[in-house]
């Protein structure tokens, strides 16, 4: 075998860049077998091979090197750690020849692979190497910019706890103001990374330094209100409170008034040429509040009704109708008979460069949070959202479709009465607050479910429902059947039929047709 090693290695060495060329392909296959029996010598002068090789002058040498190098990650000694590291982040910094620049994302995935694959005891030295090397470093080349931000934030993802105790290893004040910076910078990609960034740096600030960095955040918002910066700054916000929002409580009675005053201005005036802008920024707020009542409940709770008339209106979003739901609802003439095809008949409604489904999804997680974490607010919801949600049934974006199913569950699980010790499938049902006598104290709950069970039946009979719709929507139908069984059994003439036609269609998922048989059972008992 070492025999077989030296010879490689010599023909690596080799004036023939086809024989260099393939003799670190053969080197790298014969590292990677199983039990190759190398001895840890053996294995430093392969991996040698690759990092000499990095500085070759052919180009698809140098290319295959890189590649090499990551195949074989995971069996780079550590004393070898910090050289391939500094090499790495070196040619990535200092690209000698134009031919160069074309290899930085080769270059950068190799690192991206050693930063995720290499055990967490190697954190330091691969940490002090990279930040030494020029990680931080900035240069007049926008990609390379990129590629060494979007390291960074490998970096304080993979290692967050050891770099949480070990900060002095950044600069941490300096990097704020790098990424602070670069969030405002006119190319979008870099903008992204850049907060994507933020949001990691964030894991491993102290309290005083994130309240200096929401602070900075939340000014920037306001004082570009009006300003496509505005997106930038929220972006860059919404990434920070995503990973601590509880650190950020404070802020909640300045920035949840400007977001849904900011939300409310841009749903009632339109601008018809910038529909993706507003979109795209609603959808960012949204997420800010999702958070926030996720996290910080106590300081959010003065907002929530604002908020629950704020996503009253965004579940059916859709600047492109002249109509809402409410609207169309009184336009439609009643039907004496629902239609065989479900929903077809909105399938042309929305246009696939469309993106309001964006802010209606947001919308109906927002609702689905507060029902989760504020039972309090269950008949507010009720007597609001809930209809809504059921009026979202024809909406044609399937991850929205999912949602509600999502957030409609979770609202019956909320609402659950009559026997305790009901038998199985009621597990996650344990968990919740036993609101026993809900049903009492708010309201009738059973004509709303009655009718969201008379309008899911439509999802079962849309051509265009997949399988992972069709699933969804019978766990739901399910949980009314076990909530509200009267509800169910009150629209017998509609259910059972589907029943037996999606349980007897042999193309049918097995989740499927178990959910189906778990509705039929939940009946009869009923």
């Amino acid at each position: 075998m070492n025999s077989k090693i030296d010879e490689l290695i010599k023909q690596s060495e080799s004036y023939d860049q086809d024989h260099r060329f393939m003799a670190a392909n053969d080197l790298c296959t014969e590292l990677l077998k199983p039990n190759n029996n190398l001895d840890n010598k053996s294995v430093e002068r392969i991996i040698q091979v690759f990092i000499r090789q990095l500085d070759d002058s052919t180009a698809d040498i140098k290319g295959n090197a890189i590649k090499c190098l990551a195949k074989v990650v995971s069996k780079i000694p550590e004393n070898l750690i910090s050289e391939v590291c500094k090499k790495l982040i070196t040619n990535i910094n200092n690209p000698q020849k134009k031919e160069d620049i074309k290899n930085i994302d080769i270059y950068a995935t190799c690192l991206k692979t050693l930063i995720n694959e290499i055990p967490e005891h190697y954190a330091d030295i691969m940490c002090k190497t990279l930040v030494q090397a020029g990680l931080t470093k900035r240069t007049d080349t926008a990609e390379i910019n990129e590629e060494l931000i979007e390291l960074t934030n490998h970096l304080l993802k993979r290692f967050s706890s050891f770099l949480y105790k070990n900060s002095n290893i950044f600069n941490k004040d300096a990097l704020i103001k790098d990424l602070l910076k670069n969030i405002k910078d006119e190319r979008s990609s870099l903008r992204k990374k850049a907060s994507l960034c933020l949001g990691s740096l964030s894991n491993i600030l102290s309290t005083k330094e994130i309240s200096s960095v929401g602070e900075v955040l939340i000014n920037s918002m306001i004082a570009n209100a009006q300003k496509k910066e505005l997106l930038y700054f929220t972006i860059g916000f919404n990434s920070i409170v995503k990973n601590i929002a509880s650190k950020l409580g404070n802020s909640v009675t300045t920035i949840l008034p400007f977001i849904i005053k900011d939300i409310n201005q841009r749903r009632d005036n339109q601008d018809e040429d910038d529909f993706e802008f507003t979109n795209e920024i609603i959808d960012y707020h949204l997420s800010i509040i999702d958070y926030f009542i996720k996290m910080c409940p106590v300081q959010t709770k003065p907002f929530l009704k604002d908020v629950i008339n704020t996503i009253y209106h965004l579940i059916s979003y859709d600047p492109n109708s002249a109509v809402d739901d409410d609207e169309e609802e009184a336009m439609e003439p009643e039907e004496e008979e629902e239609e065989e095809d479900g929903y077809d008949d909105f399938d042309d409604m929305y246009d696939n460069d469309d993106t309001s489904w964006k802010v209606r999804r947001a919308a109906v997680q927002v609702a689905d949070t507060m029902i989760q974490t504020h039972p309090e607010l269950l008949r507010d919801l009720a007597e609001t959202i809930f209809d809504k949600l059921v009026k979202r049934f024809k909406e044609n974006e399937q991850n929205v479709k999912l949602d509600v199913f999502h957030a409609l569950s979770n609202f019956l699980k909320m609402i659950v009465y009559g026997d305790k010790h009901d038998d199985d499938n009621l597990e996650e049902l344990i968990e919740m607050p036993k609101l026993t006598k809900m049903k009492s104290a708010f309201m009738d709950y059973s004509s709303k479910i009655s009718g969201m069970v008379a309008s899911l039946s439509k999802v079962f009979k849309d051509k265009k429902s997949t399988p992972a719709l069709k699933i969804a929507a019978s766990n739901l139908l399910f949980k009314a059947s076990k909530c509200t069984p009267d509800a169910v059994v009150d629209k017998f003439d509609v259910v059972f039929p589907l029943l037996e036609q999606h349980y007897s269609n042999s193309s049918n998922p097995t989740e499927l047709k178990v959910n189906l048989l778990k509705v039929l059972r939940s009946l009869l008992k009923a």
